[in-house]
């Protein structure tokens, strides 16, 4: 195949009426075969960004497992549901056994091509940006654990938020290089880190081989439409992931979707003082990648410990409760000093919910 085409599937791994994500150009792509005719289109639900392929496909129709809108998987027109938005299709051919896809012209997407390349852009400057830290990601503040002190607030943290129920499926969602993948498996724990950044899946990988963690997976995924079906795990954990991702809230119900009735998701982020002036030499927030996207990341700035207990409530978690982390925010301002570091506000936190059995 030419003119663009990437082989993405086999034919026989889809027989009428089934259908599968595939990974094509850093995006989900969905194929279904429908009656013989496979089609592709963009898995991802334009209400929410929940990935259709976890839904169903009756003949032509697809419909999303979150709020069950419904489209035409021929066209990705929408038929019914809470959305108005075609979803981008793909252009697809079958050569034997070998499907390929392609994306059609700009032209013939019109604004929901525009909407698509934007949401790629921002993406793919999100990844550049943490592949390049990668390799020296560990040595940038607050990335480990230095002093007594640090090491006292992250086990009184995670004695926190942890279910006490025996060993968890964890997931670490924006997994980075294992930091929290790493805490919770020495803790008995099951754990899959996903991150976007090759490179910084590539660390971690490294980081398990040499220590021999066996309890530990990580893979390359998109902490917005992961890879994983529904009801996967007891746990979903995240650190100061949300102000990096397009779709903040899409991203708290796809982790909603992977969790186990009972199950917990947990959030240790931050607010950034508007007063401290420009975010530090050598930050993500200075960093070029991220001064050509700022204006598409809406937690940018952080929100606060209330806002985001208000979140996970509108999103229907229970029994939800959070801290503000005296402990590890003294700890680390004792450390800047010791170290000789220019003294900043940080507001931490970490908020935890429960999704209802």
């Amino acid at each position: 195949m030419r003119d663009g085409f990437v082989p993405v599937a086999r034919a026989s791994e889809l027989s009428p009426g089934a259908m599968k994500w595939v990974a094509l150009d850093r995006e989900r792509v969905l194929i279904a075969n429908v009656g013989g005719v496979f089609y592709g289109l963009l898995d991802s639900c334009g209400h929410r960004q929940a990935p259709l392929s976890k839904g169903t496909l009756d003949g032509h129709i697809i419909e999303c497992p979150l709020h069950f809108a419904q489209f035409d998987v021929r066209t990705g027109k929408p038929l019914s549901g809470p959305v108005a938005a075609d979803v981008p299709t793909y252009e697809v051919q079958v050569d034997g056994d070998t499907v390929y896809a392609r994306r059609p012209p700009p032209r013939c997407e019109g604004r929901a091509q525009e909407k698509r390349v934007m949401a790629d852009t921002v993406k793919q400057r999100v990844a550049a940006h943490w592949d390049r830290r990668a390799p020296n990601f560990d040595e940038d503040f607050g990335h480990s654990i230095r002093t007594p002190a640090e090491r006292a607030a992250w086990d009184r943290i995670l004695d926190l938020v942890l279910p006490a129920r025996g060993a968890l499926d964890a997931l670490d969602a924006g997994c980075g290089t294992g930091f929290l993948t790493f805490e919770l498996a020495a803790r008995g724990h099951h754990v899959i880190g996903v991150d976007f950044a090759p490179s910084m899946i590539a660390e971690a990988r490294r980081k398990s081989g040499e220590r021999g963690v066996a309890s530990v997976g990580f893979e390359e995924a998109d902490a917005e439409q992961l890879p994983f079906g529904p009801a996967r795990f007891d746990l979903v954990i995240s650190r100061h992931l949300l102000w990096t991702l397009p779709h903040p809230e899409a991203a708290i119900d796809e982790w909603i979707r992977v969790l186990r009735p009972g199950g917990r998701l947990v959030v240790v982020d931050g607010q950034f003082d508007a007063g401290a002036g420009a975010a530090p030499p050598g930050s993500a927030r200075s960093s070029a990648e991220y001064a050509a996207i700022g204006n598409q990341l809406p937690f940018l700035g952080g929100r606060s410990k209330e806002q985001i207990e208000a979140l996970f409530t509108a999103h229907g978690l229970v029994h939800v409760s959070g801290d503000p982390l005296l402990d590890l925010v003294a700890a680390q301002a004792q450390r800047m000093i010791e170290e000789g570091r220019e003294q900043r506000t940080h507001r931490r936190y970490v908020v935890w919910g429960d999704l209802a059995r």
